[in-house]
């Protein structure tokens, strides 16, 4: 188990959670790595702009693309979820174009105070993609933990779960092997367990 460190923070965290779950994973710094690992996870915290700008010039998008096509299983996390997609209105700059859906502003309404910050659940998409759905648990009292302004469309055709905060937004992504959650499972306690457990699983 790869996590990539771009710079974009949660690595530690991420690293910690694996750990006590006895999943057998590390940090690598270098993209020149990834091919050796059985699964990779892209976490990340902060503005969508500077997330694009670590891709490029620490020179990941070119083998985090070639590890997602090679069909080996892919997660990204807050952050990584969103550079999964194609851009976002936060800030200039290019996501990994790996799943088709952009980030767009959370509604802000009396009661609904954006950044949405907190624990909330997840309702599956049906007939979402099977294999990324797997990891998602969203059908049981499962909680998770959410820090973000900006979501994916819940009506985005990679949609596995939503989200509702105000409105209904797209809370975890996916497609074949790749799979996306706008939540902190490493955050999660025992539900985001869980979940990496059964990403750890994933073939």
């Amino acid at each position: 188990m790869a996590i990539v460190q771009t710079g974009l923070g949660t690595t530690a965290s991420m690293l910690n959670m694996f750990r006590h779950i006895g999943v057998e994973a590390e940090v690598t710094p270098d993209p020149s790595q990834l091919d050796r690992f059985t699964h990779v996870v892209l976490p990340g915290v902060g503005h969508y702009s500077e997330g694009s700008r670590l891709l490029s010039d620490g020179g990941w998008r070119g083998p985090i693309a070639a590890f997602a096509a090679s069909g080996r299983p892919l997660l990204g996390v807050c952050l990584g979820m969103q550079l999964l997609g194609e851009g976002s209105d936060e800030g200039a700059g290019e996501g990994l174009g790996l799943l088709p859906f952009r980030m767009t502003l959370i509604p802000s309404a009396p009661g609904v105070p954006v950044p949405h910050m907190g624990w909330n659940t997840l309702t599956p998409v049906a007939h979402a993609d099977q294999r990324p759905a797997g990891v998602i648990d969203a059908e049981s009292d499962s909680r998770y933990y959410f820090v973000h302004s900006y979501a994916a469309p819940a009506d985005s055709t990679v949609a596995v779960a939503t989200t509702s905060y105000g409105s209904d937004f797209a809370s975890a992504v996916g497609r074949d092997n790749i799979v996306g959650a706008q939540f902190h499972p490493e955050k999660s306690h025992r539900f985001g367990m869980a979940l990496l457990r059964r990403f750890a699983e994933a073939t």
